[in-house]
């Protein structure tokens, strides 16, 4: 009976230690999987992007180890389906939400505009913390993650035309635009334009050197 128990409890012991030295073969994988799509520029990833990176073979082990890194804190979930690697160094974290956008709406020109861009630039008052407003020729919509608001408007223009009036940050993952640009993106999209200050969004353009911009409406 003594021996059928011990036998019982060895096999128990074995069973922890090779489960626990598998979870630890696993995280170390996955760090170093995530560390190579870091120094890649993904910081941000699909759960799509995760699947091929692990290349595991059932979506039960796939669940299973994506929640794992969760609990270990390796991967940060953003929203269903999004997730950020909180170790990254590919990105300046003050400007996550930016990543975010581009790989929601991955394969469509995409650009800050409207009331985030005129924020930037003090034509309105409000400031903008955790939400942006970007402009996209991929579908409207809304996303709600733990780390702001991501708004985006669908724009009918040709990807041809909007690409000679971006501007480019290298530590921002989103192009950006000048004011007269965000302020017509304002106008086109039936957006509420009292909220700009006018008499401070000339000033900004004569600051800028934007005031001979075609886009510029004239001052009356």
């Amino acid at each position: 009976m003594h021996e059928r128990r011990n036998a019982s409890l060895k096999s128990v012991i074995l069973a922890e230690f090779f489960a626990m030295t598998t979870c630890q073969e696993t995280t170390q994988d996955a760090r170093r999987i995530l560390a190579e799509l870091d120094r890649k520029g993904q910081a941000v990833l699909t759960t799509t992007d995760l699947r091929q990176a692990f290349d595991l073979g059932s979506k039960r082990q796939f669940r299973a180890t994506i929640n794992r890194l969760l609990e270990k804190d390796l991967l940060e979930r953003a929203r269903r389906g999004l997730y950020v690697n909180p170790a990254a160094r590919s990105i300046y974290f003050g400007f996550l939400l930016e990543e975010m956008a581009v790989v929601i709406r991955r394969g469509f020109v995409n650009y800050l505009s409207l009331e985030s861009m005129l924020s930037e630039y003090g034509a309105i008052s409000q400031i903008m913390l955790s939400r942006i407003t970007v402009m996209t020729t991929g579908p409207g919509g809304e996303f709600r993650t733990k780390w702001g608001t991501i708004e985006f408007t669908h724009t009918a223009r040709d990807p041809e035309t909007i690409r000679p009036i971006l501007l480019y940050d290298d530590r921002r993952s989103l192009p950006l635009v000048r004011p007269p640009v965000a302020l017509r993106d304002l106008r086109r999209v039936g957006r509420n334009v009292d909220m700009v200050d006018m008499e401070e969004y000339y000033d900004i353009l004569e600051e800028y050197g934007f005031a001979d911009d075609p886009a510029a409406i004239p001052r009356n």
